[in-house]
């Protein structure tokens, strides 16, 4: 049946306190059920409000916001950077100790008097190539190259009477470079 009414007011304050965060002594089901339908209202007007009575940022929240969001983008960025600044050593690694200059192990294969040591560093550093993007061009067009450099020096490695002159078509700078090489600026 619900709460009844002890006296005619349902609102009647002890002792005359009145004022913010006062409590009725009495209520009935009336009182009850118009508290549901405010607190519902309430709900209403935040579910289709979400920015009705949410706390402002102060400025010093901002500021701190703000300064995260920039740490997390410079650490994005240097990350990012990092990561090109490893492919481009692995390239140029490679490039400096296999191919570069008239006593590379390119050209020491190439004419036939490669070592198997020398052998065994240039598979390593062609297969490394393999790995990488291209810094510039063709993704394909980099595996193709990057592939028969590898099986250039699979037959050096296995002795082949035409493995110099094959590693020697393979390893054609020029033709690489003016693909995938950057252009200085």
């Amino acid at each position: 049946m619900g709460l009844q009414p002890v006296d005619a007011n349902p609102m009647d304050f002890s002792a005359g306190e009145t004022g913010p965060g006062r409590c009725p002594k009495k209520f009935s089901e009336k009182n009850l059920s118009a508290g549901r339908e405010s607190r519902q209202i309430a709900d209403t007007v935040q579910q289709n409000y979400p920015s009705y009575r949410q706390p402002k940022m102060t400025k010093l929240q901002l500021a701190a916001a703000a300064g995260v969001t920039a740490c997390v983008a410079l650490f994005a960025t240097a990350t990012i950077a990092a990561q090109q600044d490893a492919e481009k050593s692995v390239i140029k690694d490679a490039m400096k100790g296999g191919f570069k200059g008239d006593t590379s192990l390119a050209k020491t294969a190439s004419s036939g008097k490669a070592t198997k040591e020398d052998i065994a560093k240039l598979k390593a550093y062609c297969e490394s190539l393999c790995k990488e993007k291209p810094p510039v061009g063709d993704d394909a067009s980099w595996k193709e190259k990057t592939d028969a450099l590898v099986k250039a020096v699979a037959a050096l490695e296995a002795g082949d009477a035409d493995a110099p002159k094959s590693f020697e078509k393979a390893a054609n700078c020029k033709a690489c470079h003016d693909t995938h090489k950057p252009k200085k600026k």
